[in-house]
């Protein structure tokens, strides 16, 4: 399957997308052992006007035949996407909302999105489940990371929820832009920055990306916490998860875990010896 990404790109695609046949996205593909044995979808997007004969020829020639295409109207997809975009509730009091719309506030733990912005909005299954667990424990005066914040919603909901303290870290400026941006919009304080050394330990942190990197940044996500303190990971396909479980076991317990269409998040409790 790399090599045929490889050749798309050659070709010009602008995007591709890889999917298992039950249509779970498939973000690793460098990791097949994660999908032995399953068929993969894999769809290319080109713009413009493409030799589409030529691009069918050549994929029969690696030995992909019954290529299925379609043409594309170009339209404006942002206002498209923000016309879709509607309140999500997640589990009993966390809202998140678009910006500027007309919404009843009472007795809810909003957080106002500019969908434009947004790297996560709450759509996913694995920011789902993370904002969902927020909303069931008591985050109140506690210090709080979320590592690969995105568009900071799990922040910013920790901070609307009474967190002491909220540290946002992202390698990608413009996620780092868009949380603070987000910040502003519903008037909360967040230490918003690239990962660095934190002053004090947090209580809970949010790491909300792929498998490779939660396996990566283990040591630096249990030195983070203090003793039994709970790390959330999520982002993981079913199959990752036992992995994943094998790699911490030593330092920390699982506590909970749940799926979600395919998606799976843990709560793992540091060990108090670690």
């Amino acid at each position: 399957m790399p090599a045929l990404e490889s050749w798309f790109w050659d070709q010009g695609a602008i995007s591709i997308t890889l999917k298992n046949e039950t249509g779970v996205p498939v973000f690793e593909s460098d990791f097949p052992e994660y999908f032995s044995g399953e068929k993969l979808n894999l769809m290319a997007l080109f713009q413009g006007k493409k030799n589409l004969s030529g691009l069918i020829a050549g994929l029969d020639s690696l030995g992909y035949a019954g290529v299925k295409h379609q043409w594309i109207k170009d339209v404006d997809w942002e206002r498209a996407w923000l016309n879709r975009y509607k309140p999500l509730c997640f589990g009993k009091r966390i809202w998140v909302v678009p910006e500027k719309i007309d919404f009843d506030e009472e007795n809810k733990d909003v957080v106002r999105l500019d969908p434009g912005l947004a790297f996560g909005s709450g759509n996913h299954e694995s920011t789902r489940m993370c904002l969902e667990y927020l909303d069931s424990v008591c985050v109140e005066g506690k210090r709080i990371l979320d590592y690969g914040c995105g568009s900071g919603v799990l922040g910013i909901a920790a901070a609307i929820r009474g967190a002491g303290e909220v540290f946002c870290f992202d390698i990608d400026p413009r996620a780092l832009d868009a949380t603070n941006d987000n910040a502003k919009i519903n008037s909360v304080e967040l230490s918003v920055s690239e990962p660095r050394d934190l002053l004090g330990l947090v209580d809970i942190l949010f790491a909300n990306m792929l498998a490779k990197a939660i396996i990566e940044l283990k040591n630096i996500f249990l030195a983070s916490l203090v003793k039994d303190g709970e790390l959330i990971l999520s982002g993981l396909l079913k199959d990752q998860s036992e992995e994943i479980c094998s790699c911490y076991e030593k330092e920390a317990r699982v506590k909970q875990k749940r799926e979600l269409n395919g998606w799976v998040t843990l709560v793992l409790q540091k060990n108090a010896y670690s």
